[in-house]
């Protein structure tokens, strides 16, 4: 699982990706942290082989790796995990191992070689580093800051009128009570007060 990823420090980390030809990552689904040891395996050439959860259900399709399971959570269904190990092995056994091992006439194992590169190109610019501080600062970041100058404008001033609107409440709330409510209703909802132009609907 990819959470044990998170005991090793950069230097283990350098070790691992640098020596593997498969990266192989079996989560339960939805537990998968993020995915960023598979990530960074792409620069050197390295294949993932990994459960459609994280960013490998963003990222995978067939010409750049192997999937695992059906991108649905099954929970701590045992049955299931039983299921997805046989998957597992099926892979390894009738296609990831054969094509790592199937070579040319000069030793070259071509198809390997082309997910290989269909890997590199597709998917390294798109999963990295650049692409994570961009997109949480476009989508977090600038949103966040865009929001507290808003929310301090005006000397504060909506948070002061917030504020005052929960005093007022406060201060009146044991006045507030229920007179003659009437209810009526038609095919799509029920309407509170004395007409269908009431006090409230309910759909």
């Amino acid at each position: 699982m990819d959470s044990w990823a998170l005991t090793y420090d950069l230097l283990m980390a350098s070790y691992l990706v640098e020596g593997i030809d498969l990266w192989i990552n079996t989560p339960r689904r939805p537990w998968e942290a993020c995915g960023t040891s598979g990530m960074k395996v792409l620069v050197n050439g390295c294949l993932n082989l990994s459960e459609l959860d994280g960013w490998w259900a963003e990222a995978w399709h067939a010409d750049v790796g192997w999937a695992l399971g059906d991108g649905q959570e099954h929970d701590a269904d045992t049955a299931w995990d039983s299921h997805e190990a046989d998957c597992l092995y099926d892979l390894l056994e009738q296609q990831v191992i054969p094509e790592f091992y199937q070579r040319n006439a000069h030793g070259i194992p071509e198809d390997w070689i082309g997910h290989m590169r269909n890997s590199m190109a597709k998917l390294t610019p798109v999963y990295s580093s650049n692409r994570m501080v961009r997109q949480y600062t476009e989508e977090y970041y600038l949103p966040m800051a865009r929001a507290v100058r808003q929310r301090c404008a005006g000397n504060l001033a909506q948070a002061k009128a917030i504020t005052a609107w929960k005093a007022t409440l406060e201060q009146h709330w044991p006045s507030i009570h229920f007179g003659n409510l009437k209810t009526t209703s038609d095919e799509s909802s029920y309407y509170f007060g004395s007409s269908p132009n009431g006090v409230g609907r309910l759909s």
